[in-house]
């Protein structure tokens, strides 16, 4: 992955648990997340409008998008028809990467250390990634 494009300006969508998230990178300002807490039910009713108030936030237009990554689960089978459908249209708009990464290795994103990873599956059930 040495394209520079990758760093310049990325997003970030997860819809795959309870929480919405939308993470905007950008080289002009830190990095700026924004979580929804409304639960899976309500992703088709939020997305939009976190994803405009995080490039709001992040200081970053639409066009200025370089590259989409998407959290492909485990999760919800809901959330992540919302999230997949959402980021694919924008991908397919703005002609950009769209690129899926593990919902449990994105924890692990700025973490240099072994990490393991747990997230309810729900039903008495986890789901368990281990990041070495």
């Amino acid at each position: 992955m040495a394209n520079s494009n990758l760093v310049k300006t990325c997003i970030g969508i997860d819809t795959s648990s309870s929480l919405g998230s939308v993470c905007v990178y950008n080289q002009k300002k830190d990095i700026f997340t924004y979580v929804e807490r409304e639960g899976f039910d309500s992703h088709s009713k939020f997305l939009h409008q976190i994803f405009e108030e995080a490039l709001t936030k992040a200081e970053v237009k639409v066009e200025e998008l370089t590259n989409i990554f998407i959290g492909e689960g485990p999760g919800s089978f809901t959330g992540l028809r919302i999230g997949f459908a959402f980021c694919k249209s924008l991908s397919q708009v703005l002609k950009i990467p769209l690129t899926p990464i593990s919902s449990l290795s994105a924890y692990t994103a700025f973490s240099s250390s072994p990490t393991i990873v747990i997230s309810d599956a729900r039903s008495e059930l986890v789901y368990i990634g281990e990041y070495i």
